[in-house]
């Protein structure tokens, strides 16, 4: 949607798509946060803990990478924020083993 950024309408379409974003993004920060688990499947690390780390991890590399690329400047420019709660959620998961290996 960032190539209508110059058109009159432009503000209500940003302003619906990345609140949805935002309110998903809420959301899942709640939601891991109540768990009381380091992981979001009952008996241990999953594949909805590697995507919801993979998510995290992109998007807190996003501001260091403006300069590199221009999809992610324009989506920094949108204004979405990455809840804090999913930052803290991740940091469990940072030193695992297999998550090192992949950097």
């Amino acid at each position: 949607y960032y190539a209508l950024r110059n058109d009159p309408a432009w503000q209500g379409v940003k302003t619906e798509m990345v609140g949805r974003a935002q309110a998903a993004a809420n959301a899942l920060a709640e939601r891991v946060s109540s768990l009381g688990r380091p992981t979001i499947a009952k008996d241990g690390w999953s594949a909805a803990d590697i995507w919801l780390l993979t998510l995290v991890l992109w998007f807190e590399s996003m501001p260091g990478r403006v300069e590199t690329s221009q999809n992610i400047r324009q989506i920094v420019e949108l204004g979405f924020e990455l809840p804090k709660g999913l930052s803290i959620w991740a940091d469990a998961h940072r030193g695992r083993e297999d998550v090192k290996a992949l950097g």
